[in-house]
């Protein structure tokens, strides 16, 4: 399938920070990420989204901090292109219940930023809060 005929979709991910830590969680099919989803095609914004996400696949009330970057990923086999942005969050708790699209979850420190389980993208976006903060 070719790019150009994917759907284009809006996509939002939240790095969790929780007293030093972050949130990451590990799908069904054993790749770990961060919380997030796609953005509803009404008129929600990319704050409601995440917020949103973050309540149903994690049940976290969160505060977004800041934008951090910009990705993208092409799901051909979803026939859809993701434009995506991460956003740096916080959160007044640390105690996660799972949706059923995740089986796992870590809070780790930005030391554990560089674990190769992590995605590139993933990586990337904790690369640049750790630079950030140095």
């Amino acid at each position: 399938m070719k790019i150009n005929k994917l759907k284009k979709r809006k996509a939002v991910k939240g790095i969790i920070f929780y007293k030093y830590k972050f949130l990451i969680v590990r799908r069904n099919d054993g790749v770990w990420e961060i919380p997030g989803g796609k953005v509803e095609e009404s008129d929600e914004n990319d704050v409601d989204a995440l917020k949103r996400e973050v309540l149903e696949e994690v049940a976290l009330d969160i505060k977004v901090d800041k934008f951090i970057n910009k990705w993208r990923r092409n799901l051909p086999e979803e026939g859809i292109n993701l434009d995506g942005k991460t956003y740096l969050c916080k959160s007044q708790s640390d105690k996660v219940v799972l949706s059923p699209e995740h089986n796992a979850y870590k809070w780790i420190s930005k030391k554990e930023a560089d674990d190769p389980e992590l995605q590139d993208w993933i990586r990337d976006s904790l690369a640049k809060i750790k630079n950030e903060n140095k």
